[in-house]
């Protein structure tokens, strides 16, 4: 395929950082501390490019919050996937008019995926004013020149002239972690499947020079990162676009090779695409996780066909057996996408088979969403949003069943866990078996939401504040956890439909590590009293509370069964700690026994409370 490639130089790269350092003169005259606020939308390719707006921002002297009130920058890096992606961004730079009102001199940018769609730069320019770059991933490296342009000029800049791509090297990155770390290997798509629009937007495949990534996975190795993923649009593609003879496979086997303790892992594969030679490396490299995404998106060939996916049910199901023949312990994930337009009823149970077939670890699964540009928005599509919801439903109660007989087989093993955080804080399962967990890696830990790879989904809580110790209640639509937003640690619960939040706890100044009752109306937490640490019960429903426990020693860390009305709870009432139970109501602790030495953090599976 013919293409333009825009290989960015050094001296270009240098010229923007000469920039910042005129930009760190300008935002922190008279002494003052910046702040900006880096917003998140999409794929681990956006993580990528946020690490590198990040990186530009703090050589202009920013140091970083999630308060949009506090920012004097606001950069919401987004994604063009999903409509819903770009409903949530359209909302949230409306509730930006708020921030700016307050802070006129605050600076907002849009940038990535979404901003270099013409329609959505257009909509961008004339209903939201206050926006004053908008800038798409092509421009990236130029983020630097482009923020000066409007702080220097004070005029709004729109910079998404469509361009086929570029690849840049040496933009400086703060990555998100000490840990985990994104490592883009190549950028852009070649395959237009007829759904998507990251070809029109990120442009065509360029893959970095393989000594380029050598040398940034050497650097991130010699700097105490123990997790590497190797990141691009589809990874399998690598290398066929340089004069090098170098493929994917190659690339996984030198970053094996070298020194060090960590892990490889990579996303995104595609099945037309993905080879033996792959799967061999895999295998043989002692260093790479026997983990791949491999988005099958549909189980029917005239669906697969339509979609323009270049490969058969049957290919499908041949790759993932011989990758399961070089790597038994395979852990599958996958996308599938459910209504694509013309998909019928019979069609879709070729694709819950094909589920059934596979067994998947986890599944990312979508309602097809149309995007403007794509040949598929113009397909004709005679069913409705909620026939295509009952199919979601099916795929959805398939997959969960799958994933609990997956997890029991788990169950007496101990496995190692790396969280993407550098300070991990109250880890604890969501009802469908995902894990919530309070990571910190700078000031303020955020509570974020994981997926069955144990990798970022999304964040329940954040802010200017410490959120942690979050539990869920069994339909997984409330939340409570512990914050210290209004001074001392106190308890909140949040609705994650509507993201409202409630105080819960109304006296003492300590207190932490609420647990939510399965049914959602009792939440106990442990209040730091004059005569030690005591449990309390709120009843949600009639807002009084219950002192349940007294002593002696300290009582922490209680934990309701699944039927909401026994309770766990540590405590040192013995000498040394050990674990009680009692009941929503208070009354005699009983001791529960746990053998020899201490025992703390009592846990209840849910929601049948073993």
């Amino acid at each position: 395929m013919s293409y333009q490639r825009t290989e960015i130089s050094e001296s270009d790269i240098q010229h923007q950082m000469d920039i910042c350092a005129q930009l760190r003169a300008h935002f922190t005259a008279g002494g003052r501390q910046p702040l900006a606020m880096v917003d998140t939308y999409g794929c681990q390719q956006n993580e990528a490019d946020s690490e590198k707006l990040r990186g530009y921002l703090r050589a202009m002297g920013f140091d970083f919050t999630q308060d949009e009130f506090a920012a004097d920058v606001v950069v919401m890096n987004t994604c063009a996937v999903r409509e819903h992606a770009e409903t949530r961004v359209f909302g949230n730079v409306g509730a930006l008019t708020h921030t700016k009102a307050r802070n006129p001199n605050q600076i907002i940018a849009v940038c990535g995926c979404m901003a270099q769609q013409e329609h959505v730069a257009e909509k961008l320019k004339k209903s939201y004013r206050i926006v004053d770059l908008v800038f798409g991933p092509h421009e990236l490296w130029r983020f630097p020149e482009l923020l000066h342009t409007v702080c220097t000029e004070h005029r709004r800049v729109f910079a998404i002239a469509p361009a086929d791509g570029s690849v840049a090297e040496g933009i400086p990155q703060q990555r998100d972690g000490s840990v985990k770390a994104w490592l883009s290997i190549m950028y852009g798509c070649n395959n237009f499947c007829t759904y998507c629009i990251v070809p029109y937007v990120r442009g065509r495949e360029r893959s970095r020079h393989p000594e380029e990534i050598e040398r940034e996975a050497r650097e991130l190795v010699a700097a105490g990162y123990k997790d590497i993923t190797l990141l691009g649009q589809n990874v399998d593609s690598y290398g066929r676009d340089l004069d090098e003879d170098v493929d994917f496979a190659d690339l996984i086997r030198s970053i094996n090779a070298i020194p060090g303790d960590f892990v490889i892992r990579f996303m995104s594969s595609h099945p037309k695409d993905a080879t033996e030679k792959l799967f061999r490396a895999m295998a043989e490299c002692e260093k790479c996780a026997h983990q791949m995404h491999l988005p099958v998106q549909s189980g029917n060939d005239r669906v697969l066909h339509a979609m323009n996916r270049g490969y058969t049910r049957e290919k499908y199901l041949a790759q993932v057996a011989l990758a399961r023949q070089y790597m038994p312990d395979l852990v599958l994930t996958t996308d599938i996408i459910v209504g694509f337009p013309g998909e019928t009823d019979e069609e879709f149970q070729d694709t819950l088979s094909l589920v059934e077939t596979v067994r998947y670890d986890a599944m990312f699964t979508f309602i097809y969403s149309p995007r403007v540009g794509t040949p598929a928005a113009k397909m004709p599509d005679p069913y409705t949003r909620a026939q295509k919801q009952v199919r979601f439903d099916a795929l959805v109660a398939s997959a969960n069943a799958i994933s609990e007989q997956k997890h029991r087989a788990y169950e007496g093993s101990v496995q190692r866990v790396r969280f993407p955080g550098n300070v991990v804080i109250g880890p604890s399962f969501t009802p469908d078996n995902k894990v919530a967990v309070a990571l910190s890696n700078g000031r303020y830990p955020v509570i974020f939401l994981l997926n069955h790879g144990f990798q970022k989904e999304r964040i329940l809580e954040g802010g200017n504040s410490i959120n942690v110790s979050p539990t869920f209640d069994k339909t997984g639509t409330k939340m409570v956890f512990t914050s210290s937003r209004l001074g001392g640690p106190q308890i909140f619960m949040k609705d994650l439909s509507s993201g409202s939040i409630t105080r819960v706890s109304k006296n003492g100044g300590y207190n932490t590590e609420a647990n939510l009752s399965p049914d959602g109306t009792l939440v106990t937490y442990s209040r730091m009293t004059e005569y030690g640490h005591r449990i309390f019960v709120q009843d949600m429903v009639t807002g009084l509370e219950r002192q349940i426990t007294f002593g002696p020693g300290s009582d922490e860390q209680p934990s309701f069964c699944g039927d909401s009305y026994f309770i766990a709870f540590a405590s040192s009432r013995g000498g040394s700690r050990g674990i009680y139970l009692t009941t929503r109501h208070g009354g005699d602790a009983k001791k529960v026994p746990t053998g020899g030495g201490a025992a703390s953090f009592p846990r209840w599976g849910m929601p049948d409370g073993k």
